[in-house]
């Protein structure tokens, strides 16, 4: 199956700064346009959170093919 036409959207920031406010705000916003929204929250110790802060913010190169 291909799925196209994907995006992500990632939250980083310190604690107390308003990331699930702003998820949720942007999430009702994006389903009330006809788009479909899956939200997940990652903690800092979570084995992904660290190579997605990576891909994202610093477009290093963390899933590489050999």
């Amino acid at each position: 199956m291909v799925i196209a036409n994907n995006r992500l959207i990632a939250f980083l920031g310190p604690v107390g700064v308003g990331k699930p406010t702003q998820i949720r705000l942007l999430a009702e916003y994006l389903r009330s346009s006809g788009f479909r929204v899956k939200v997940t929250f990652l903690k800092v110790s979570h084995l992904w959170a660290y190579p997605l802060y990576k891909l994202v913010l610093m477009g290093w190169p963390v899933f590489r093919s050999k």
